[in-house]
């Protein structure tokens, strides 16, 4: 009797072992949408006693077609717990649907992804600045609107829909808008501690965006310039009494800048200097823009820096100029619009006087902003531009139909602009 129970025990203990062994599946992106220029990862989590025993990890992969690849990768003792990291090289597979099953110590796991192609059908960038979110991105790509790149505006793919839809990717205006950060005066670009501050926030970006194969790069910020000061001998506003460049000149050179208000013309010596301080304010964004690259590129090599660079080219005193991004591999940015100046021709006056002689880099430009916009102008002006040797054309978020096309009256053009005209 006893030699009886105990070989009852024996077996309900094994029995309990066996129903106690667990194999998870999880996916450390935290997505169910890749695509085929990304490495796969899967986390294979093994629980229970039966754990601790060496074998095999089965790893299947099922294409909706009954096509499949079956992988086996030995395992060696383990504690109770144990996870194992797998791989599977995105490269090599078709895309479409799978269905991913892992089996180990005697249990399985399921799950489903999609593999989608990371093919463009062209290098021309077909830009939205969007205002699209969640599912309404699923219509932004090329068989949708038209659109290949999304600047996306305060809005991660969390859910991956933009890969879904076959769209690239960049988060726009990571540092801010408007002339100074964060809106605030006294923030200006010659103060290192907002240039620092700035190079944390885009670095971040790339921090976030660096599993994501889909992201192209990093842009930095719309409407960048220097900013002025009241004068306190005068009460008036200028750009040349700003503390931080003052306190920023004198350090770099040893003396503090000319007053601007005594500066005479005719005095060689001071013209000199004054020349010098003018271009020594040149240098302080981009600068900036060189900062910022730094960053990005060291968490990420591959992703491009792009910033606005186009809308101030004759705005000195704001430390703009024509090739002020001369340093970063594209110009990005906006010219003026059709509000003001010769109407519908401003916007490709801007971009001629703005890119001066920078032709050797890409140059996606946004000709016009306006939600009151009409088809026929947005057509034109975009066409405009167009005919002047581009590598990227941008539609701004007031234009953008996603979600609700009929309260854009240009959403007509834009379809018919973004989703026929540049396909090459």
């Amino acid at each position: 009797m006893k030699a009886r129970m105990l070989l009852v025990l024996g077996f309900g203990f094994c029995a309990e072992t066996l129903c106690n062994a667990e194999v998870r599946l999880q996916l450390p992106l935290a997505r169910t949408a890749y695509q085929c220029n990304e490495s796969i990862p899967f986390a294979v989590l093994r629980s229970g006693a039966q754990a601790q025993n060496g074998g095999e990890i089965g790893l299947k992969l099922t294409r909706t077609d009954g096509s499949s690849l079956t992988f086996a990768f030995p395992t060696t003792k383990a504690e109770s717990r144990a996870v194992a990291h797998l791989q599977v090289n995105g490269w090599l597979l078709r895309p479409g649907s799978y269905e991913v099953e892992v089996s180990c110590d005697g249990t399985m796991a399921r799950t489903n992804i999609a593999l989608h192609s990371h093919i463009r059908r062209s290098d021309f960038r077909l830009i939205n600045w969007e205002q699209a979110k969640g599912k309404d991105r699923l219509a932004q790509g090329e068989e949708g609107l038209g659109f290949n790149l999304v600047y996306g505006q305060g809005e991660d793919d969390k859910d991956a829909n933009l890969i879904r839809a076959g769209v690239d990717f960049m988060a726009c205006c990571t540092m801010g808008g408007g002339h100074q950060m964060d809106l605030r005066q006294e923030c200006d670009w010659s103060d290192p501690y907002v240039i620092h501050g700035g190079t944390r926030r885009v670095a971040r970006r790339a921090f976030v965006d660096r599993t994501r194969p889909n992201v192209l790069g990093v842009h930095f910020y719309d409407e960048p310039g220097l900013t002025w000061a009241k004068d306190p001998d005068t009460g008036e506003m200028s750009p040349h009494v700003v503390p931080w460049q003052l306190r920023a000149y004198e350090a770099a050179f040893g003396q503090p800048p000319l007053d601007w208000k005594a500066v005479d013309p005719a005095n060689p010596e001071q013209t000199v200097r004054w020349a010098q301080w003018a271009r020594w304010k040149l240098e302080l964004m981009d600068a900036a823009w060189k900062d910022a690259q730094f960053g990005v590129s060291a968490v990420e090599p591959a992703l491009a820096s792009v910033t606005q660079s186009q809308y101030g080219y004759s705005a000195f005193s704001d430390g703009y100029y024509f090739n002020v991004v001369r340093s970063l591999p594209i110009t990005s940015g906006h010219g003026g619009y059709h509000d003001f100046g010769p109407g519908y021709f401003n916007p490709v006056m801007f971009l001629e006087f703005a890119r001066a002689r920078d032709l050797a880099k890409p140059n996606w430009y946004l000709p016009t902003w306006y939600g009151n916009t009409t088809a026929d102008e947005f057509r034109l002006e975009q066409y405009l531009s167009f005919q002047c040797g581009l590598q990227g054309m941008i539609s701004p978020p007031d234009i953008d139909p996603g979600g609700a096309p009929e309260r854009s009256p240009a959403a007509q053009g834009l379809a018919r602009l973004f989703h026929r005209s540049f396909k090459f």
